[in-house]
């Protein structure tokens, strides 16, 4: 990290100014804190705060490094090496290191460490599995201002960045309204349709309830002139660098199919294997492992293609088409229907005749077409909002690290 040039800072290197001890595995962990006697297990995903992260406890042993709120834990080890996170009170993971302000104020160097947090990770080591290398880390150099200065400093980086910690907050709450209003939007179109005031009738389906009285509910076999199953069966000795693309379940991904790792058959083989050779317009469905359910339009760009292990659904055109099934089957309904019919909860599958018996509410084809056309055009709306509070996110990222930086530097006065 670049020091300043303030002819009252001293410049140190980190190894001076503080100590820092690598966490113990303690020998056991357990989801329960029995009545207080284990303290929370700090993995990164706790001290984050992340929703998903469950909360693991442990007994305080003899040999454990235990923190307080407020300290400064540097993940050690692992991909996010070179990290720091503010502390909780608890038992710092055996991944992690607990650093201990010698001389100097613990939240100003907090500031100055998350500045120099890019510095250290770029001289992470390891083949594998990064970690910090304890020597750069007792290298880095640090412009250090008196205590009251020091204080001053992290008395106004706690309200500023609060600040604008508060607008991230926000947007990305307003995100996450803008995909349930997406989902909610999708719902309603493919459920209700698009005149508020049309009659409905009941579907005899308990999850969709009504739909328009000139809807159809169909069984998916009914509506569609083929289901069936890409091929299945050893690959080793059919791939080959180029040919003929071969789609897997890991292309198809949110309803497209992304061919990012490419995979080719001969056309000789392709040929050889008709059933599984795909059309523009067709529907796929990954069918087995942990990502069954997920399902992609097939595009203009794929016709021709070949498949393996996925379900291939292709519209009867009097019932509509592949590109409004696509949509349907990305609702709140469509999706309850897909997880409903899985089985098996190591090994997810996803059986033909399962699918052939979901039932789906269609409109006449000429409104679906209305349909797509409306959420095509909201889609664009929430899209670019999307795209607006995104890059409103990585200024104020950009923002909030630049005013750490320059006010634990020197380089910006603090009143």
């Amino acid at each position: 990290m670049k020091t300043a040039h303030v002819p009252s800072w001293q410049t140190k290197r980190l190894k001076y100014l503080v100590t820092w001890q690598k966490g113990k595995q303690p020998a056991g962990l357990s989801d329960s804190p029995d009545n207080g006697e284990r303290l929370p297990y700090l993995t990164m995903e706790f001290l984050r705060g992340e929703a998903s992260a469950s909360t693991l406890y442990a007994r305080q042993e003899r040999n454990a490094v235990v923190a307080e709120d407020d300290d400064i834990i540097l993940l050690w080890d692992g991909a996010n090496a070179g990290e720091f996170l503010v502390g909780k009170r608890g038992l710092v993971s055996s991944t992690s290191a607990l650093l201990r302000p010698r001389s100097v104020q613990h939240r100003f160097l907090f500031y100055a460490c998350r500045s120099a947090q890019t510095e250290l990770q770029q001289t992470t080591v390891g083949m594998g599995v990064p970690h910090v290398s304890g020597h750069s880390l007792g290298q880095m150099l640090f412009s250090i201002p008196s205590p009251a200065e020091q204080r001053r400093i992290a008395r106004y980086l706690d309200e500023a960045t609060e600040k604008v910690d508060r607008l991230v907050t926000l947007r990305r709450r307003q995100m996450e309204l803008l995909r349930e209003q997406r989902t909610a939007l999708i719902q309603e179109a493919v459920t209700r349709g698009l005149n508020p005031n049309a009659l409905l009738k009941d579907s005899g389906i308990s999850e969709l309830g009504e739909i328009p009285t000139h809807w159809n509910c169909l069984r998916i076999a009914v509506a569609v002139s083929k289901v069936s199953n890409g091929y299945v069966g050893p690959t080793r000795d059919i791939l080959q660098d180029e040919g003929v693309r071969y789609i897997q379940s890991l292309h198809v991904k949110d309803g497209f199919i992304i061919f990012d790792t490419p995979y080719y058959v001969s056309k000789e083989w392709s040929d050889n294997h008709p059933r599984s050779i795909l059309k523009a317009g067709d529907v796929l469905i990954v069918q087995t492992g942990a990502c069954t359910g997920q399902f992609a339009l097939v595009p203009e760009e794929f016709e021709g293609t070949n498949c393996h292990a996925l379900i291939i659904v292709r519209m009867k055109p009097v019932h509509g088409s592949g590109r409004y099934l696509s949509l349907l089957l990305s609702s709140s309904y469509g999706q309850t229907c897909l997880m409903r019919e899985r089985t098996g909860a190591l090994h997810p599958h996803l059986e033909c005749g399962k699918v052939r018996d979901i039932r789906l509410p269609f409109p006449p084809p000429e409104e679906q077409n209305d349909i797509l056309d409306f959420i095509q055009n909201e889609n664009t709306r929430i899209d670019a909002l999307h795209d607006a509070y995104t890059r409103q996110l990585e200024l104020l990222t950009e923002y909030r690290a630049a005013l750490v930086r320059e006010c634990v530097t020197g380089q910006r006065a603090v009143p």
